[in-house]
Order: structure tokens, then C-alpha cells, then sequence
């Protein structure tokens, strides 16, 4: 006889399709969208708030492999942690040098030949909003953590080695997105329609993401 859900572990409990970490994602993916829309961010906004999700998602790995309780000694736990620290480190920079590259190449899609692109108007960004959104990607990631991996015990019961590698699949898909919303914006000659593509096109990516942990953690 099947126990009742209110006696079996949290983690062993059906979750929700949409429970709170997944609202808190969407609702932090969308708001790039408002500010595009509504606040005037440029595409190099954008795609600079991707980066630091993924080092973010690079330091919650990290918190990750050190919570996991998978069969493993602490020296190989530790060796797979600063392994990650280094690959993932160099690997974040090397990224932010390729962003920079496609944010100069849609910086120019739309201006005569020879011609540069005028300096930024002070102000034009507001801070506050900006950091705001950072803030909100640290707590959406925190969340999911404590929540999703801690609480309900989703893939805590893997090993350093089995978490190692996983952040790069979500980096590497979003690259290829973006290097995909680069090349629209170049033809297009109009930026803000492929953001916005780019913006929606990340939050499916996320989602499918999430729940395909989730089959990975069951696993």
C-alpha cells in the first residue's frame, strides 16, 4: 500500500510542475524583458546579466559539491571543488571575452560603415534596477539550492564527480542562444526584437533545464 504523502520523506515527495523555485525563475528571467522593453537596456545589458548568472550558477555548483553526499572521500571532494574553481574560473573569462566581441559586433549593426557608435548617455541605465536584478538572479539560485537540493534532497545524493560537469550544459546551450541573437541582431539591423527573443527563448531554455534535473537527480 502507498504511503500517504504527508508520512513519506520530503524528498521522496511528487513535486509541484510549478512550485516556488520555478515561479522565482521565471518572474528573475522576465525582468530583463521589462528592461528592455520599458527601461532601455541594450543588448550588452542583457547578455552581461547572463554572464553573471552563470557564475553564479558556477559558485552554487561549488556549494553543491560540498553539500553532496554522495559515496566519496573528503581529499577527492575537495580536489573536484578546486578543479571546478579553475576550469569553470577560466572558462567565465574566456566567455565574458567572447560576449564583449558579439556586444561591439550588435553595438555596430546599425550604423553606417566607418562610423562609431556614440558614447553612452550617463544615467541612461539606472543602477538601481540593475543591481536589483542581480540580486534577485543570487536569491532565485539560493533558493533553488536550499529548496530543491538541500530540503527535497534533488541530486544531493550524487557525488562531486556527478556534479562537476553540470553547470556546462546550461553555459554552453545558452552560448549557442546567444551567438544565434547576435547574428539576428547583425541582419536585422535592430537589436531590441532579438533580445527579446533571446529573453524568452533563455527562460524556455532554463525551465526545460530545471525539470530535465530533475529526471537526472531521480535517477
Amino acid at each position: 500500500m502507498k504511503p500517504p504523502a504527508a508520512s513519506m520523506p520530503i524528498s521522496a515527495q511528487p513535486s509541484a510542475p510549478w512550485h516556488q523555485s520555478v515561479w522565482l525563475a521565471v518572474a528573475v528571467n522576465l525582468v530583463p524583458l521589462l528592461g528592455v522593453l520599458f527601461l532601455g537596456w541594450s543588448t550588452g545589458v542583457v547578455l552581461f546579466l547572463y554572464w553573471a548568472e552563470n557564475v553564479v550558477v558556477g559558485l552554487v555548483t561549488l556549494l553543491k559539491m560540498f553539500a553532496c553526499t554522495g559515496e566519496e572521500t573528503q581529499f577527492e571532494k575537495l580536489r573536484n571543488m578546486a578543479f571546478f574553481f579553475v576550469h569553470y574560473g577560466a572558462f567565465a573569462v574566456g566567455h565574458a571575452v567572447g560576449l564583449l566581441v558579439l556586444v561591439g559586433l550588435v553595438g555596430h549593426a546599425d550604423l553606417p560603415e566607418g562610423e562609431q557608435p556614440p558614447p553612452p548617455e550617463p544615467g541612461s541605465i539606472n543602477p538601481t534596477w540593475l543591481a536589483l536584478t542581480l540580486l534577485g538572479i543570487v536569491v532565485s539560485h539560493l533558493f533553488d539550492f536550499y529548496n530543491d537540493f538541500l530540503v527535497r534532497g534533488e541530486g544531493r545524493d550524487k557525488t562531486s564527480s556527478d556534479l562537476l560537469f553540470r553547470p556546462y550544459v546550461r553555459v554552453v546551450i545558452l552560448h549557442l542562444v546567444v551567438v544565434l541573437g547576435a547574428f539576428v541582431c547583425l541582419k536585422a539591423g535592430s537589436p531590441t526584437p532579438a533580445v527579446v527573443m533571446l529573453v524568452l527563448l533563455k527562460t524556455g531554455i532554463d525551465l526545460a533545464l530545471h525539470y530535465g534535473r530533475k529526471i537526472w537527480a531521480a535517477a
